[in-house]
């Protein structure tokens, strides 16, 4: 019921106005992308009912700013939120000196989970900034939080983890990092595996199955490219993540899967588009669509078929019926125009899939549709639009999931 009353309130956020910057950004924070959209800070609002950790929540005040500025339109934040994000990094790491002189456990651990929570927080803002900034750092500084994070993680006893809390806390550790590898192109180190695997012992959800699969493809990749597999080998991994996600996608409930409508809306391609019940199974189907897609081009390179062949074909005009679904009014009760804040996070989410299927479609209508589609998000309010048009037609070497990266990682998804 909460989930339900903050998306209704998703559309009509506290103006500035009314409260001070960082007031409203945190509102914003909690309302909208904690309480309407994401799934990865679910445990954040009753956390800070019950820490008053000056780190965490100087470090919800740096992600607050980060959101509104720049997955809200607001870039006159971004100075304000760099000052904040300075701070949090201070009070962290004074935070961190603190732990190590705890003198009862208790206090100890409350200030560790703080601790924890904010890392995860300030890897956070870094991912929502990314696009701003194009950092420059190696990729292993831009790992920084999060490896803080997992050394955090990695101190508790593995009986803690029956704890919900904690449970929570550390798979969000576990699949930041691993996400966080996927798109740096990085192999996922083995003590997160590890970890992986002694959470899986406490979790079993769809999230939680598909990045067991992300580590696997990212493991694939990277023999890929250091030429450490043989031809067969490839083709055999490549097959058997290709039918895993396929079982995902079957493994959904039928009332999630997509409901197909009609229309002579010029905005859906070839004559229809699909609702989803929610966003997240939107995000599920379309991640499963995105990564089968690369496994049918490394496939197709190592024993072509026309049924990978066919499944290409259909996997990109499925990505391209998800789309209209979240913009047009009659689609669905709560889409309006102009776009809603939470329409906005909708739409940025799929600008990654739209280059998948411009990038892996034989049809040169396709294209010429994503093209049109992106100018008309770009004309109502989803900044990135026009650079992801920019991209798909001048830079051919820049794939889905560096436009992922671009656009936040795991910040713009809500599963």
């Amino acid at each position: 019921m909460q989930k339900v009353l903050a998306s209704q309130r998703a559309s009509r956020l506290p103006s500035a106005p009314q409260w001070s910057p960082v007031v409203s950004a945190r509102q914003a924070l909690l309302s909208l992308y904690v309480g309407s959209y994401s799934k990865s800070f679910d445990s954040l609002p009753s956390f800070l009912g019950e820490s008053s950790a000056k780190h965490l929540q100087v470090s919800v005040d740096a992600v607050g700013l980060a959101f509104m500025a720049f997955k809200l339109n607001r870039q006159d934040l971004i100075p304000l939120a760099n000052q904040h994000y300075l701070a949090a990094l201070r009070s962290v790491r004074i935070a961190v000196q603190s732990s190590t002189q705890a003198t009862s456990n208790a206090a100890n651990q409350s200030l560790k989970d703080a601790t924890l929570q904010s890392a995860l927080l300030l890897d956070l803002y870094e991912k929502l900034a990314y696009q701003h900034y194009q950092f420059s750092e190696p990729q292993g500084l831009l790992l920084s939080h999060i490896h803080g994070a997992l050394s955090l993680v990695q101190s508790r006893p593995r009986s803690e983890f029956s704890n919900s809390n904690i449970q929570q806390l550390a798979a969000q550790s576990v699949h930041t990092f691993i996400a966080s590898c996927s798109t740096a192109g990085v192999p996922v180190p083995k003590a997160v595996i590890r970890l992986y695997h002694d959470l899986s012992g406490y979790i079993c959800s769809t999230r939680w199955l598909l990045l067991g699969l992300t580590i696997r493809i990212v493991k694939l990749i990277d023999d890929i490219r250091g030429g450490r597999s043989n031809p067969s080998h490839i083709l055999k991994r490549a097959r058997d993540l290709y039918n895993a996600y396929s079982d995902i996608e079957r493994s959904v409930p039928r009332v999630s899967w997509p409901r197909r409508r009609d229309t002579r809306e010029t905005l859906a391609f070839n004559g229809y588009y699909d609702v989803y019940q929610n966003h997240k199974d939107h995000q599920i189907f379309n991640l499963c669509r995105c990564e089968r897609l690369e496994l049918a081009v490394i496939i197709q390179k190592f024993e072509p078929s026309a049924e990978v062949a066919e499944y290409i074909a259909q996997a990109t005009e499925a990505i391209c019926a998800s789309v209209p679904g979240l913009i047009l009014p009659e689609a669905r009760p709560h889409n309006t125009l102009p776009l809603s804040p939470l329409q906005i996070l909708e739409c940025t989410a799929v600008l990654p899939a739209l280059v998948g299927a411009a990038r892996f479609t034989q049809d040169p209508t396709m294209q010429d549709w994503i093209l049109q589609m992106l100018t008309h998000m770009a004309n109502h309010g989803i900044q990135f639009a026009r650079n992801v048009a920019h991209i798909i037609v001048f830079e051919p070497h820049v794939g889905q999931w560096d436009v992922y990266q671009l656009l936040g990682s795991y910040s713009i998804i809500a599963i």
